[in-house]
């Protein structure tokens, strides 16, 4: 009896544990579907993934706060050292500005009055473009270079047109660094640069004249409004008193700025974001020719067993002489030359006294993968750019729809830059210098132009060069013969000079009976000189 009763409690005993196994085992599967339930949530801003990644806090101030004004004079310093010591800066930036610009940057004026848009074009290219800088000879064109550089160097550039100090119509730029906040207490007093606001005034609300706001070298209104800017000629200054700062209204100047947010004061440069890539790059190439540089000058090292008594002996002491205290003279020590060895090898025969090693250095700089390493980086601090692998590395890719891809990816970055130059200085500073020059009856015959000329104005730029010219030519051929393209767009917008020009020459070549292929059918055959009967030519038809 009482062992049946010890077996039922052993039994219910086992039951209750496998019980509590189950419900344990439940639970564990129940913690592990949660763990893998797909939650709606943003991984990357999961807190447990700020020792994986960077870690960024909510924001809660403008791009001007953020790279504040000295900041902002720590990262000009920086890219322009980058610019000035790495090869690889300064090639982003003479990419930019030779296919940006160039040697172009003309301005085409396309009004009903041909005569007076040739005239007002010669004037501009050809006589205000060489004289245009109003504190050295540079040209307009290299200005534009310099423009699109500082712009993504440094990330703004400020301009003038002098029609308000000298009133020459030349222009007049400060860079980023020159940009300047004004002393607190001096611009509370100033009367010049004011404006209405409604203030409490003994306990009623009175209009009354108060400063504009003023911000890293901005000048502007209370709804944000920029209204001047605030130069020196020093730079670096975070702030400076007003007596040595030059206010310039926004009529006179105007701020040229790369800005990637809405409402930025100033701009951001491009090449801040890359010089981290770049900085690294530099110091590790220049460790690798360092040690290329040391590999070069040594081959090994001898390791001797008394090393210590040749020091002695090559320093004219003898080390017994030392030990006993008194001088003698150091035996020189016969060696023994292998003559026909060495007229054998016609070369440097080195001999090792007994207990010598010589052991040869096993340089391995540069390292074999550094060239690869450095365009792969270099690709990256291109690319922020705009600049494909190709134009980053100056380096063709041996195929051809590789090449021709890295070059349609640049050059849509390259035909931006080049209408980012267009809507925020040239049209801008086109119609100051042609207005200037109206008012001081500068252009010869011409006195006014039409109305509206200041949106009839458009620009030569370079365009993407030719792989193939043959290819290249056909598919142009083909556009124009099917409506997909007119000549403006491939000529620009010039084209009817160019016309008149071809024309002009044609002419010239016929009236000298030149055989051009102009003059010939598809066939080879001499088409019809005389006009009037070219209609009855039917190979010419073809």
């Amino acid at each position: 009896m009482a062992t049946k009763t010890l077996q039922k409690h052993i039994d219910k005993r086992e039951a209750l544990r496998a019980e509590l196994d189950g419900l344990i085992l439940e639970r564990k599967i129940a913690r592990v579907k949660k763990a893998n339930e797909v939650m709606g949530n943003y991984d990357a801003l999961e807190s447990s993934s700020g020792k994986k990644r960077r870690s960024v806090s909510p924001e809660a101030k403008p791009e001007e706060d953020i790279l504040s004004l000295y900041k902002r004079f720590k990262s000009v310093s920086l890219c322009r050292d980058l610019e000035r010591n790495m090869s690889a800066a300064k090639s982003i930036i003479k990419q930019v500005k030779i296919n940006v610009v160039g040697t172009l940057g003309k301005l085409r004026l396309n009004v009903n009055n041909p005569e007076a848009a040739r005239a007002v074009e010669k004037w501009f290219n050809s006589s205000w473009a060489k004289v245009c800088d109003s504190r050295d000879d540079l040209h307009f064109s290299e200005f534009l270079q310099l423009l699109i550089a500082a712009v993504k160097r440094e990330g703004d550039v400020l301009v003038a047109f002098d029609d308000f100090d000298l009133d020459d119509g030349k222009l007049i730029f400060w860079e980023a660094d020159q940009l300047v906040t004004i002393d607190a207490n001096d611009w509370k007093v100033q009367k010049d640069w004011t404006e209405e606001k409604i203030v409490p005034v003994s306990g009623k609300m009175k209009k009354t004249k108060v400063p504009l706001q003023q911000k890293d070298g901005i000048i502007f209104n209370s709804k944000g409004r920029v209204m001047a800017y605030a130069v020196t000629s020093k730079r670096g200054l975070q702030s400076a008193k007003l007596a040595d700062v030059t206010i310039l209204p926004k009529t006179s100047a105007r701020i040229i700025k790369n800005v990637w947010r809405f409402n930025q004061l100033r701009g951001i440069s491009d090449m801040i974001t890359a010089s981290a890539d770049l900085e690294d790059i530099y110091e590790m190439r220049t460790k690798e020719l360092q040690s290329a540089k040391l590999a070069a000058s040594m081959a090994g090292a001898v390791t001797s067993a008394d090393g210590m008594e040749r020091a002695l002996l090559r320093s004219g002491n003898d080390p017994e002489a030392l030990l006993d205290e008194s001088p003698t003279e150091s035996t020189a020590v016969e060696k023994r030359n292998y003559e026909n060895l060495e007229s054998l090898t016609g070369g440097y025969m080195e001999y090792l006294e007994e207990g010598d090693k010589f052991e040869i250095f096993n340089f391995d700089r540069p390292n074999v993968n550094v060239q690869s390493f450095f365009d792969f980086v270099h690709s990256g601090a291109g690319a922020s750019f705009g600049l494909a692998k190709a134009y980053a590395n100056l380096c063709a890719n041996s195929s051809y729809t590789a090449f021709r891809g890295d070059m349609l990816m640049t050059w849509a970055s390259f035909y931006n830059d080049q209408k980012f130059l267009e809507r925020h200085f040239c049209d801008w500073v086109s119609v100051k210098a042609i207005q200037w020059a109206l008012e001081k009856k500068a252009i010869p015959g011409v006195f006014s132009l039409p109305d509206g000329w200041e949106s009839q104005i458009s620009w030569t730029w370079p365009k993407m060069p030719q792989i193939d010219p043959e290819k290249e030519t056909r598919a142009k051929s083909a556009q124009i013969k099917d409506g997909f393209a007119d000549y403006a767009e491939i000529l620009g917008p010039n084209w009817r000079e160019i016309f008149d020009a071809v024309a002009e020459q044609l002419d010239y070549a016929r009236a000298h009976k030149l055989p051009f292929s102009h003059f010939e059918t598809r066939a080879g055959a001499p088409l019809n000189q005389n006009n009037n009967n070219q209609g009855d030519n039917k190979d010419e038809q073809n």
